[in-house]
């Protein structure tokens, strides 16, 4: 179930909105009818008795499936306490849907990590939250020569009876896993994955142009934070970042903070790729909307600086501080559609996990959606059929 059972008797609601944007499309003066805790009606039609939106835009609830945590709340050390309290905050940037992700670890903290994600599922939370999705681990079968923010004492080569105990005793809960293709073992992963619906996103790496082509036969169908922490494109020898962009099978992932990637650099994977198989991701850490210092992303100590997040000492950074309302901002000023960087938040993520319920505004659908003002900011979220103020 997606949300609370917040208007059990049904109640009709209909709510007019300057502009309704949803997978492409865009309806003005658009109307949303709401039953319940889901959408009965998308439309330019005339009705009576809604109330009006109309100074704002309506877009489905964002959906993030890269992040480690926020305002100190690191998915290494999360409890059930923690992750309210962070699921809370996120509505305030927009995200309605989120996959919490965590980094290279020892094997019993990944398993209390997805504990975690599954209690917090299962279990009864009163207030306001963005809905978990389920868990992610971006480690431990990465590559320690591209192991960016990761500690290299967990990191490790796919061990069968490691991953397959994963893949039984978290079906469902378990959303996506990272892997560096090259390593021993990791293609048979990548094959028994498919058998759990787990998907599987290739990071951390330093494959090679056919290393990666067959990581996609095998069934990967995502690559983590494109072109970071993996091997620069090469005229002769392309990577990950040339079989990621010409394969129309793959989605990429990319953090639009304008530090992780340049503005060239994100025209460029956006005009191979296009809208339809890019997926906004925040990569957010522990750090962000924090004031500058130290802090903690996994094991490893890390330094906020300003807009940038690094392993403390160096200039290696070490996730992000952005939020995904202010990623659309940076895509919006430069230039692009909102309608298509919409996409990238909402629809995208939803089709890679296959999710039935939410992405979308259209019957059927949760009735989650952001309503952004004049400046994009997000005013008001409209979770499971009720409006909430979060600005």
């Amino acid at each position: 179930m997606v949300g609370l059972n917040r208007n059990p008797d049904k109640e009709l609601k209909k709510y007019r909105f300057k502009r309704v944007i949803s997978d492409g499309n865009v309806i003005e003066n658009g109307l949303i009818i709401i039953r319940g805790e889901n959408i009965e009606e998308v439309g330019s039609s005339e009705h009576s008795d809604f109330v009006d939106y109309s100074d704002y835009i309506a877009v489905p609830g964002f959906i993030d499936i890269h992040t480690h945590g926020m305002k100190g709340v690191d998915t290494y050390n999360l409890d059930s306490r923690s992750l309210e309290t962070w699921s809370a905050e996120l509505l305030k940037t927009g995200v309605t849907g989120v996959i919490p992700s965590i980094v290279s670890a020892p094997a019993e903290r990944i398993v209390s990590f997805l504990n975690t994600i599954t209690a917090f599922s299962n279990g009864f939370h009163p207030g306001n939250h963005a809905v978990i999705l389920g868990g992610r681990l971006e480690g431990p079968y990465i590559n320690r020569e591209r192991k960016g923010a990761h500690d290299p004492a967990y990191i490790r080569n796919p061990q069968v009876a490691e991953y397959e105990n994963l893949f039984n005793n978290f079906s469902g809960v378990l959303k996506i896993m990272d892997v560096a293709p090259e390593l021993n073992g990791a293609l048979e992963m990548i094959k028994a994955s498919r058998k759990s619906g787990i998907s599987i996103s290739i990071g951390h790496t330093a494959a090679d142009f056919l290393e990666s082509m067959d990581a996609f036969e095998a069934g990967a169908r995502l690559v983590t934070h494109f072109y970071n922490a993996m091997n620069p494109f090469h005229h002769r020898e392309t990577g990950v970042i040339g079989s990621g962009m010409l394969d129309e099978r793959i989605y990429i992932e990319l953090i639009c903070d304008l530090k992780h990637v340049s503005r060239e650099a994100l025209r460029i994977a956006l005009t191979m790729k296009t809208f339809d198989k890019v997926i906004t991701v925040t990569d957010s850490s522990p750090a962000t909307l924090c004031q500058d210092g130290f802090y903690k992303l996994g094991s490893l100590d890390v330094e906020k600086k300003g807009d940038e997040c690094v392993l403390k000492g160096t200039d290696t950074i070490a996730g992000s501080v952005v939020t995904m309302d202010s990623e659309i901002r940076n895509l919006r000023n430069l230039g692009y559609p909102l309608e298509l960087i919409i996409k990238t938040v909402t629809s995208n993520p939803a089709r890679l996990l296959g999710l039935k319920n939410i992405g979308f505004l259209k019957p059927g659908y949760n009735a989650n959606v952001v309503l952004f003002d004049r400046e994009l900011k997000v005013k008001y979220v409209i979770l499971d059929g009720e409006v909430l103020d979060v600005a």
